[in-house]
C-alpha cells in the first residue's frame, strides 16, 4: 500500500510506474476484463458488478496516469519523461474525444435488446 502512495506522490522510478502500473496493470484490469464481459453477462453476473468494476477501473485508471505524470522525470534521460508527460496528455485527449463524441452503437441499446 505504501508503493501506491509513494508513486502517487512522485517518489518512484519512471522505468516501475510505466512498464509495471501502466502497461501490466492497466492492461489486466482493461483487456481481461472486456474480453470476459460478455460471456460473464451470459451466465447471470449482475449489472452492478460490472458497474463496481468499471469505477474500480477508472480509479485505477487515473491513479496510475497521475503516477506516470508525477514520476515522469525519476529517470536518468529526461526524454523519457517528456514522452511520459505526452503519452498522459494524448490518454486525456482520447478520453475527451471519445466521451463528447457520439456513439456509433449506444451501449443502452445493447443491453436492452
Amino acid at each position: 500500500m505504501l508503493r501506491l502512495w509513494s508513486s502517487l506522490r512522485g517518489r518512484e522510478r519512471l522505468t516501475k510506474v510505466f512498464w509495471v502500473y501502466y502497461l501490466a496493470g492497466a492492461t489486466l484490469l482493461t483487456v481481461v476484463p472486456h474480453l470476459a464481459a460478455e460471456p460473464l453477462y451470459d451466465r447471470g453476473v449482475p449489472l452492478w458488478c460490472f458497474i463496481l468494476f468499471a469505477v474500480i477501473q477508472v480509479s485505477y485508471l487515473l491513479w496510475v496516469h497521475v503516477s506516470l505524470w508525477r514520476c515522469a522525470f525519476n529517470v536518468a534521460n529526461r526524454v523519457w519523461g517528456y514522452l511520459a508527460r505526452v503519452l498522459v496528455c494524448v490518454a486525456i485527449l482520447v478520453v475527451a474525444v471519445y466521451s463528447f463524441a457520439p456513439p456509433s452503437q449506444p451501449a443502452l441499446e445493447v443491453l436492452l435488446h
